[in-house]
Parts: structure tokens; sequence; C-alpha cells
């Protein structure tokens, strides 16, 4: 009867063991997952990939070295791809040194300073508008 018991208690450790083992097996694979997840979240943010939705947004970017309407041309025709109306959708001021683009889709920043300098200048700040209510 002592064998039986002994064996018994020891199936039962060992099956507690076993258990054991796969949950602490279970919570190591989810922290690598939760850490992968974090990792590409924050390698998107450092690549200038922004998940925000800017679809029906406005930006404000401050572009120096604008001067005569070439420089409005320029910049209507490059941000025409992402707006709805390239002449009511992008505001350049060349005063201020200016471009207001309002858009129709999904953009990250990159591309929005992308197109800035695809028109022959640097985009200097973008700052996100609150949409007028």
């Amino acid at each position: 009867m002592f064998k039986v018991n002994k064996k018994l208690k020891m199936s039962t450790m060992i099956k507690k063991l076993k258990m054991s083992t796969m949950i602490k097996n279970i919570k190591e694979l989810m922290m690598k997952k939760i850490t992968l997840m974090i990792l590409s979240l924050l390698s998107l943010s450092a690549f200038g990939v922004n998940a925000i939705e800017t679809k029906g947004k406005t930006v404000l970017v401050n572009v120096p070295g604008m001067v005569c309407q070439m420089c409005v041309q320029g910049m209507k025709k490059n941000f025409s791809s992402v707006v709805a109306d390239s002449e009511t959708d992008v505001i350049v001021d060349l005063d201020k040194k200016t471009v207001k683009v309002t858009f129709n889709t999904d953009v990250t920043e990159e591309l929005i300073k992308e197109k800035v300098n695809d028109a022959g200048y640097n985009a200097e700040t973008l700052t996100w508008l609150e949409a007028k209510k």
C-alpha cells in the first residue's frame, strides 16, 4: 500500500510539474509576443510612419524658400493626388511661407515631406490643425 501511495504521489507531483512548466512556457510566449508588438510599433514610429487617420484633416506646413506663383503651382500639383481639389484644398501663403493642405485620403508625415521635397523645397515643420466645428 505504501508503494502505491508513493507512486500516486509521484504521479501527481509529475503532473503538477508538467502543468507549471506549461504555464511558464505560455507566459514566456505571451511576453515574447507582446515585446514583438511593442517593437513593431516603435519601429514604425522611428521610420516616420504614423498610423493616424488623416483623411479630412488639415496640416499646416512651414516651407521656407517659396517666393513666387511657380512655387504655388508646384505645391498644388504635388499635392493633387491626396486632395479632392488642389485649388481649394491646397492653400499656399507666400508671405507666411506656409502650405495648408486638407487631405481626402490617409497619408503619413513622411509622404507630406516628400511631396514638399518633390516640389523643390524642405518642409520645416508640420502642424496638424483642429477641424472647424
